[in-house]
């Protein structure tokens, strides 16, 4: 947390929301974390210009219902602030609706009213954010954007304990302690937006891990992982069709 709150220090802070309560009480609970700079506005013109003004660490604004105003605004303030944190207050909503804005670029949601426990959490994984690559963008489904994610990390995760191995040095370290959040942060991620059960994407995950195997190529595998995947796939391949 440490990190977060010397970044919020120095920030500049933004809050678009159209009810001056909601604002008062957001700028007040974004103070205690060490934040002097907090600019209020009412409106998305007026987070515009103020957008035109000065460049802000972090964005709070309206997404009540994610609106297409609302989208068209986090995407304006992403092209004016490029290295902003986008952070939606929102009340509960449809959650294609929600994935739409993460697509955008938003880091993160409060459904308000917060508590100051909600803020400080949302703050910090907002900060470590985990944004989507752009590769993953392309998928039309979300279901397969966060099946790849999970793999794609799940994968920098088993060669980061290789080489851990081979180094014969602590698996804890930097590189180690970055693929594991990564990793935790793409499986909470999915468990919050995936359209099914968490065992339907258990299942998703272990067909995407057998495809990818199949891509592997006739050299002994990397990892412990990229052995046991090719080692099912085989075992699948060699299956009649009525045994699987």
């Amino acid at each position: 947390m440490v990190g977060v709150y010397q970044k919020l220090q120095r920030s500049w802070v933004l809050v678009v929301h159209s009810q001056p309560p909601m604002t008062s009480s957001l700028k007040t609970a974004i103070r205690t974390f060490g934040c002097k700079n907090v600019v209020t506005v009412k409106t998305f013109d007026e987070g515009l210009t103020s957008l035109s003004l000065r460049s802000y660490g972090y964005i709070f604004f309206e997404a009540r219902g994610v609106r297409p105003e609302s989208v068209a605004f986090a995407e304006s303030a992403l092209k004016a602030s490029p290295g902003a944190i986008l952070i939606g207050l929102c009340e509960p909503a449809d959650i294609d609706q929600l994935f739409r804005m993460l697509r955008v670029g938003v880091a993160g949601f409060i459904a308000i009213p917060c508590t100051a426990e909600t803020l400080e959490e949302t703050l910090i994984a907002a900060t470590k954010g985990l944004e989507l690559p752009e590769e993953l963008k392309e998928y039309s489904d979300r279901n397969e954007i966060f099946v790849a994610l999970i793999v794609k990390h799940l994968d920098a995760l088993a060669a980061s304990l290789k080489d851990a191995r081979q180094a014969k040095s602590s698996w804890q370290g930097s590189l180690g302690a970055t693929c594991r959040r990564a990793f935790l942060d793409s499986v909470s991620l999915a468990t919050q937006f995936y359209r099914g059960s968490k065992e339907e994407l258990g299942a998703a995950i272990g067909e995407a891990c057998v495809e990818q195997a199949k891509l592997i190529d006739e050299r002994r595998p990397k990892t412990r992982l990229g052995k046991l995947r090719k080692e099912l796939a085989e075992s699948r391949a060699e299956k009649k069709p009525s045994e699987l």
